[in-house]
Formats: C-alpha cells, structure tokens, sequence
C-alpha cells in the first residue's frame, strides 16, 4: 500500500479534518486544527505530506511520527501538534482498515465495553445554568460541564457568594446523582481559588478545572493539595514532556491532554500510562467535532485509567450556535458510532476509526461557520481582575 494524497478541509466553525488516500482506494481521516487558526495547521500538513508521506507506505505509524516530527525544529506548540495529531490518526484509521478492525485494537484492545461522555452548558448565556442542566439530564446525560461565574463575575471575594449559588442552584436542579465539572478558565489566582474551593467542596463536584492558570505547576500543586475537589488540566499542554512535571509532582488528579493538540493517539496513550503509574486518570479534552470524538473515543477504550471523555454538542449544526459549529457539515459525514445511550457511547465495531467523510467536502469545501476566537473578551466575559 502507498500513500497516494493528503487533503485538507474544514468541517465547522472549530472543526478541520484531514484524509490520506492511498493506492488500494483506502483512506484514513484526521482531526487536525487549532480552533483559532486552521489554516497554519493545513499548511504544515501539505508541507509534510509532500516531503515525506506522498509515495510511503503507511503502516509504519511511530517511524512516520519520529521522522516528521524530528524534522521540523520547532515541533511544540499547537499547530505543530495538530498537525501531527491529524496525519497521525488517519494513519491509524488507514491500519485498522486494512487490517478490519478498530482502532482500539491496534491501541492494546479495549478494557471497557463503553464510553461516558458529557457536553458543556452555558455556552451562550450562562443566565439560566440550572435550568439548561436539567435539559442535559433530560437528554440521558450524567455528566455536565460549566463555568460557575456570570455573565458579569463579580470581583473577589463577592464572586464566593456568586459562584456558591450558581453551583448549589445547578446541583439542586440535577439532584445529587449526577456528577458536575467546574471550568471557570483560569479566571482566578491562587488565595481566592483556594477559597473558591473550599467553599465548593459541599456540592461534590467530579473535578475543578482549571481554576488557576495551569502554566506555573508549583501554584497548581499548592492547589490541588488544598482541597479534596479533584483537580484537573491539561488542555494547553503538548506532548508527554510537558505533562511531566505535572505527574512527578502529583500536581493534579486528572489530566486532560486534548485530542487534536497533544501530538496523536500514541501520545495520549503515554501520557496515560505515565499517570496512572501516579494514580491519575485522564479525561481527554474535545471541543471539536466528530472525527476528533471517534479518535478519543478508541484511546478512551484502550485506557484502564480513563475517566470521562468530553464532547463538543452533537446539535451545532447551524452558524452561531454556541459560537462553534464543530458539527456543521455532520450530514456529509457518517457518525452512526457516535449515538449517545444513557450517557455513553457504545465501542464501535467498524474498523478503522469508524467514520467517513463524504468526496465532496475536500472536493468543494462547503462554507462552514468562521471559527471561534478564544481570545474575544466581548463573548467569553474575561473580567479585568
């Protein structure tokens, strides 16, 4: 088998995919972006297609991994990642196809039969939090995400009081079996985090994330140690090197490498086995579409330290709708392995990663939403702290 071509598209607001065809008419598809800038991402992808992939045979995953990466100098960050990640896993999912059988298979087999999930609520407004967690549980969900601020976060130490009742009115609407995850974005320093978690710790929350910034591990490490809400991050970390003083400090609980960003399926497959050495689980992040989510769904199954897997709503599907569209052209792809069944994803029997993309989105490029700009403090309420 050779590879024959590597395109390129984009699929929603936040969402890009990549697909290598080969000779054999089989063909592999990735998710590679960074949600922010995807064209940088397609133009590394092009650059290493067409110096070291065109004309190879794909089997060899790790020796093609080794030999790109080493190649280009400056291969951290996220757009060196994700283009890794992308060609990566459409490698993965051209050798499970071959071969005709999922890629968790490939990936040392699968130690559970399913996959939790949770989706994020407030995205838009975060004025009626309880009210659109209830609507999460209605869907079959046990699992929910939310920022506990405002849309106008009062200044510390009001913001106790705020955030208290934000949480507690979301816990009394779910009631006490369904598990909620804290994600206020790095909003607060390190003191009034630590009381911020103090005062949280009655409402049972599954982790904190991300309640300081997550690039000075020693205020991390101080952090997590100072309450008994497990701590997590990850998602702006790349590679195993950089989660590594995270896990020789013991510095969280769970650690969430992102599943487009962090260097492939391999990768997070080391990170994974470095931290449950430590005792920690993984829970990778995915903001991102549906090729993103079939990839996490088969390092999630091959992982005995997994916790709960991310996802981004299966129901953006329209321009504007929570500002990221990952799943806008989801008609012209099949995702019929990604069916959520009381809160879980059941492991898919198709081979490779279980899904395809339709000729015609490399071929024309349907529009797509504009992708979402993290950094916009109009529509994610940043406060000046």
């Amino acid at each position: 088998m050779e590879i024959t071509d590597v395109q390129t598209a984009r699929i929603g607001g936040s969402s890009a995919v990549v697909r290598i065809d080969t000779d054999e008419g089989t063909s592999g598809y990735g998710e590679a972006v960074v949600e922010t800038a995807p064209q940088p991402v397609f133009e590394v992808i092009q650059a290493i297609a067409n110096r070291y992939l065109i004309g190879e045979d794909p089997a060899p995953i790790e020796r093609h991994r080794r030999q790109f990466q080493d190649a280009v100098w400056y291969h951290d960050g996220p757009i060196m990642n994700s283009a890794f990640s992308g060609i990566e896993t459409a490698l993965w999912d051209i050798k499970g196809k071959a071969l005709g059988v999922p890629v968790y298979e490939l990936l040392g087999g699968p130690v559970r039969d399913k996959v939790r999930v949770y989706k994020w609520i407030g995205e838009k407004t975060r004025e009626n939090l309880a009210e659109q967690a209830h609507e999460r549980v209605e869907e079959g969900l046990t699992c929910i995400k939310f920022s506990p601020t405002s849309n106008d976060p009062k200044k510390y130490p009001q913001v106790i009081d705020e955030v208290t009742d934000i949480v507690s009115d979301v816990r009394d609407a779910v009631g006490p079996k369904i598990d909620i995850m804290l994600d206020p974005a790095s909003r607060w320093k390190l003191a009034e985090a630590k009381h911020i978690a103090s005062e949280l710790e009655e409402f049972n929350p599954l982790v904190a994330e991300d309640f300081i910034s997550p690039y000075y591990i020693p205020a991390v490490e101080k952090l997590a140690d100072s309450t008994n809400i497990p701590y997590a991050l990850g998602d702006r970390r790349y590679r195993l090197r950089e989660f590594e003083e995270i896990i020789q400090r013991d510095a969280a609980a769970v650690l969430q490498p992102d599943i487009c960003h962090s260097g492939g399926l391999a990768e997070i497959k080391k990170i994974a086995s470095a931290a449950e050495h430590h005792g920690m689980r993984i829970a990778p992040h995915n903001p991102l579409g549906p090729v993103a989510l079939a990839s996490a769904l088969h390092v999630d199954l091959s992982v005995p330290n997994f916790l709960i897997q991310e996802i981004a709503h299966t129901d953006f599907d329209e321009e504007g709708d929570a500002g990221f569209g990952s799943w806008a052209l989801s008609e012209h792809i099949d995702t019929d392995i990604l069916e959520i069944e009381d809160g879980y994803i059941p492991a898919p029997n198709k081979p490779g990663l279980g899904v395809s993309i339709d000729d015609e989105v490399f071929e024309d490029q349907p529009p797509v939403p504009d992708e979402p700009l993290f950094f916009d403090r109009d529509n994610f309420h940043v406060p000046e702290w």
